[in-house]
C-alpha cells in the first residue's frame, strides 16, 4: 500500500541520507532534448543508463532513491521515467505511484514508465501492469531494445517531440 503524499512531503523536508554518499541528482541540461528520469540505486547501472541515454540525445536526471525522485518531481517535469524495483526505503512501484500523484497535483500529464529489475516476481509484474506501467524489462537488458522502447513510448506520449516544460 502506498503511503500518502503528505508522508513523503514531510520526509522530503527532513535531511535524507543518500546511500554511499552519492549525489541524489545528476543532471546535464540540454533544453532541446526530451527529459528522462532514472530512479536507480546502483551507481554503476544509473551511470551506464545516463551515458547510454545521453548518447541518444536525451536529457537525463538520476535519483538514487524514491524520495530523491519525489524531490525532483516537485521542481521538474519529465517525458519518461525509468525505475528499478528494489531500492532502499520506497520501492520503484511506490515511487512511480507517488510521482503520478505529485505530477497530477501540478497538472502535469502522466508520462510513460519503464521498470528495469533483476527480480522477475509475478506479483510485482502484475502490479506494474495493473497500474499501467508501459514496459517491464529484466536486467541485464539489451541497450538497443531499451532505446527502441523509449523512443516508441515517447512518440506515443508526445508525438511532437517537444520537451515538457
Amino acid at each position: 500500500m502506498i503511503k500518502s503524499l503528505t508522508f513523503y512531503r514531510k520526509m522530503l523536508q527532513k535531511e535524507i541520507p543518500i546511500p554511499n554518499g552519492r549525489n541524489p541528482v545528476m543532471a546535464d541540461k540540454d533544453v532541446h532534448s526530451q527529459r528522462i528520469l532514472v530512479i536507480e540505486d546502483d551507481p554503476l547501472v544509473s551511470q551506464s543508463l545516463k551515458n547510454l541515454l545521453e548518447k541518444e540525445g536525451f536529457e537525463v536526471l538520476v535519483a538514487p532513491i524514491g524520495l530523491a525522485a519525489l524531490d525532483l518531481g516537485v521542481h521538474e517535469s519529465f517525458d519518461l521515467i525509468i525505475a528499478d524495483i528494489r531500492m532502499p526505503g520506497m520501492n520503484g512501484l511506490e515511487a512511480l505511484k507517488a510521482l503520478r500523484e505529485l505530477q497530477s497535483g501540478f497538472e502535469r500529464p502522466q508520462v510513460p514508465e519503464i521498470i528495469l529489475t533483476a527480480y522477475d516476481i509475478r506479483e510485482v509484474r502484475e502490479e506494474a501492469q495493473k497500474i499501467g506501467v508501459a514496459e517491464f524489462l529484466m536486467k541485464p537488458f539489451d541497450n538497443e531494445k531499451l532505446i527502441t522502447l523509449i523512443k516508441k513510448h515517447l512518440r506515443v506520449a508526445n508525438p511532437s517531440g517537444e520537451p515538457r516544460s
